[in-house]
């Protein structure tokens, strides 16, 4: 009995993964010096599982940085104190992951970026979850009015 065989020539396919996103939203925030703000950073998706605050001037970049699996927050930049940074909401469900800035000085002022990682843990398997960039904030600090004056004529 005679069989046929025929052997193939093997190919390499290279498979693309395209992933539309969504481009982060950038805005300008003022702020007068002495004051507090709220940077905000709003994820559409609410699977959050880490968020990170950096900003690119400092070293190291990273202000603050919240896992959600077991509420681990962690501020790793020594300007950045408790007392100085806070996330609005510890339950990022709703996906609200914004910062508040406390008493703005003038080394404050630079561009923030939130970004996170979504979808359950920070790693599935062996992949690392990419970072999606959500915000880019621009603080501008500005030194606080003075005493509006204002004359009035004499009778």
């Amino acid at each position: 009995m005679r069989t046929n065989t025929t052997v193939l020539p093997w190919k390499t396919i290279t498979i693309i993964r395209l992933q539309v996103t969504e481009p982060a939203v950038v805005m300008e925030v003022p702020v007068r010096l002495g004051d507090d703000v709220i940077l905000p950073c709003q994820a559409a998706d609410p699977s959050i599982c880490h968020v990170e605050w950096t900003r690119a001037d400092l070293k190291p970049d990273t202000i603050l940085s919240y896992r959600v699996e077991g509420s681990v927050l962690t501020i790793l930049h020594p300007k950045y104190k408790e007392d100085k940074v806070e996330l609005v909401e510890k339950d990022l469900k709703k996906g609200n992951m914004s910062l508040v800035l406390k008493n703005v000085s003038t080394t404050d002022q630079g561009t923030y970026k939130c970004r996170v990682t979504s979808g359950g843990s920070m790693r599935t398997n062996t992949t690392v979850l990419p970072w999606k960039t959500i915000t880019i904030i621009r603080l501008q600090v500005t030194e606080p009015a003075g005493p509006l004056r204002i004359e009035t004529p004499l009778l």
